[in-house]
């Protein structure tokens, strides 16, 4: 049977170990037929019968006695020719299994995997040596106070040298989110009227391409003119963010390609399978993010995207929260979308910007856009959510009113709202649909109803 150019020929153990006898024959009488053989053995011998060390060794065994410079010269070339015989091999023998050589190729590959640990330990040893000293990198009350200030890389959302965190529930256009975000950054022009500093994104679409092709091309249509983003850089595969070795790749991508912006897509997908809700994982991806940052020399933003729970928090681990910079949530429907920080380095929390979702017929996909207050259009879930907490309001406060944050712990223990950033949104959008009316009080916001509104029941079959 020939597949792929490879014969492959069903035998016996004992017809290939009578090929390999055939061998030692070869190389009995005349040495230099050595790298011949090895190729052979090599192409035509599983490793299962005879490792690399087994064949080679075979070979010089049945060859005439040679002196050590003959047969350190002969070594290097039938390793040599063996490995070629692995590479394009004509033959594969089809036999059984056999346990003893199995164990044998076990042992082979431990000790290869030991010798990459060692090698490993002392390169950590040495290149440890080499850097800076503890003591070089303390700072003094004058070279604190000259160390710059955290700047945006867009305008009340992220800053530069920063990991974030943008999470939401599933179907809420976190990925059409990220894309903007991106697509913005590599083109220099502002994200929802905020301004961003231009540079070059690496998008890691770790879930896959379908559909990003389409959106990518309606942000160039609507930002660039239909004009490739030549900025924005897609990878549209899955990477591992516990693997070291796929850690290093990155670092040195960012290193060399000076990407001013990283994005993972999503953090479940670049986990390498890690349990999301152990702290001691999660920590060790939010480390990988981290040395990905620092590959940019105070240039670089890591945004890890992920899937929020049923509760309306992000899934896994708290030391997610506990790790990043900035940690970004986005809630609703598509009519009315709520973009708000739950964290912020050196800032403050709380609502940044309503979206919605506007159809482009020309790539038949969506983009998002910003709107005022009042333009959302909440719909299904959302607004019979929304009036749910209006109906609460008016049985509940029609006459006394009550604090913003009152209302807002309420609601959530009601039910009514996932969360308090929920409820904000819910009130919010109450406000300036003119449906309540605020006021501050002392320290406190107060809400009422608006006047010309009557009191309703929540449930107007049984007037209760």
């Amino acid at each position: 049977m020939n597949l792929d150019g490879v014969e492959l020929v069903a035998g016996s153990r004992e017809s290939i170990y009578a090929d390999v006898a055939r061998l030692g024959e070869l190389v009995k009488h005349d040495a230099a037929e050595i790298p011949t053989a090895a190729r052979e053995m090599g192409a035509s011998v599983p490793l299962n019968l005879y490792t690399k060390a087994q064949a080679l060794e075979f070979l010089f065994d049945s060859a005439p006695r040679l002196t050590p410079d003959e047969r350190k010269s002969l070594e290097k070339k039938a390793a040599k020719a063996y490995g070629k015989g692995r590479k394009v091999p004509r033959r594969r023998y089809l036999v059984d299994w056999d346990a003893a050589h199995e164990r044998a190729e076990v042992e082979a590959e431990k000790a290869t995997q030991r010798k990459r640990r060692i090698a490993k330990r002392e390169l950590d040893e040495e290149e440890g040596s080499q850097r800076p000293m503890i003591a070089d990198g303390l700072l003094d009350y004058a070279a604190l106070a000259a160390r710059p200030p955290l700047r945006p890389l867009i305008e009340g959302v992220l800053n530069v040298d920063t990991v974030a965190m943008l999470y939401a529930p599933p179907a809420t256009f976190k990925t059409f989110l990220a894309l903007w975000w991106a697509a913005c950054i590599a083109l220099g022009r502002p994200w929802a009227g905020r301004a961003v500093e231009q540079g070059s994104v690496l998008y890691v679409a770790a879930e896959g391409v379908a559909g990003i092709q389409k959106r990518v091309a309606a942000l160039a249509w609507l930002l660039n003119r239909g004009k490739p983003i030549a900025d924005l850089f897609i990878y549209p595969a899955p990477v591992n963010l516990t693997s070291d070795g796929e850690v290093d790749e990155i670092v040195a991508l960012v290193a060399d390609r000076g990407f001013r912006f990283v994005i993972f897509d999503t953090l479940v997908k670049v986990a390498g399978g890690a349990e999301e809700n152990d702290n001691t994982a999660m920590t060790r991806v939010t480390n990988a993010a981290e040395r990905i940052k620092r590959a940019g020399d105070g240039e670089t933003t890591v945004a890890l995207v992920h899937h929020a729970g049923k509760s309306g928090d992000y899934r896994g681990a708290s030391a997610l929260e506990g790790n990043v910079d900035t940690m970004l949530k986005l809630e609703g429907e598509a009519g009315m979308l709520t973009l708000s920080a739950v964290k912020q380095k050196d800032g403050e929390g709380g609502e940044i910007i309503r979206l919605r979702a506007k159809r482009v017929p020309e790539h038949e996909t969506l983009v998002l856009e910003p709107i005022g207050p009042g333009e959302g259009q909440p719909s299904g879930m959302q607004a019979a959510r929304i009036e749910e907490a209006l109906a609460h309001f008016s049985r509940a406060y029609a006459t006394t009113g009550v604090t913003r944050s009152e209302y807002v712990r309420n609601l959530v223990e009601w039910g009514v709202a996932g969360g308090p950033s929920t409820a904000q949104t819910y009130i919010g959008d109450l406000i300036s649909s003119g449906r309540l009316v605020g006021s501050v009080r002392g320290r406190s916001t107060y809400l009422e109803l608006a006047p010309e509104r009557a009191t309703f029941a929540i449930d107007p079959d049984t007037k209760k």
